[in-house]
């Protein structure tokens, strides 16, 4: 099991707070910071995971909700798909979670 660090202020944030920031686009948001945790995928929902992504959030309206993270900064367009903004800035990359493993198994 893996864990994904989360403001608790985020709904106090004025990204989430902005009329952009519709419940669909938070749930994708949600959504993609606990698949790239779960995949340790340093913040990247590649093209091809994006639809597993969508389905973790159960959202109607999923290119709208993509848009909105992109234009809220959340989310920023990557050459393979999307990249959460600030991901590793909060939260340990692959690897460092290889690290920490290996060093535990020592």
């Amino acid at each position: 099991m893996s864990w994904v660090k989360l403001d608790d202020r985020i709904f106090l944030n004025p990204k989430f707070r902005a009329k952009e920031a519709t419940t669909d686009a938070r749930m994708l948001y949600l959504a993609g910071l606990t698949f790239s945790a779960q995949a340790e995928s340093d913040g990247a929902i590649l093209a091809n995971d994006l639809s597993l992504v969508l389905a973790y959030a159960r959202i109607s309206g999923p290119d709208a909700a993509v848009a909105a993270l992109v234009k809220l900064g959340l989310w920023e367009r990557a050459a393979d798909g999307y990249q959460i903004h600030d991901y590793l800035e909060y939260n340990p990359s692959r690897a460092e979670l290889f690290d920490k493993r290996r060093i535990a198994s020592e």
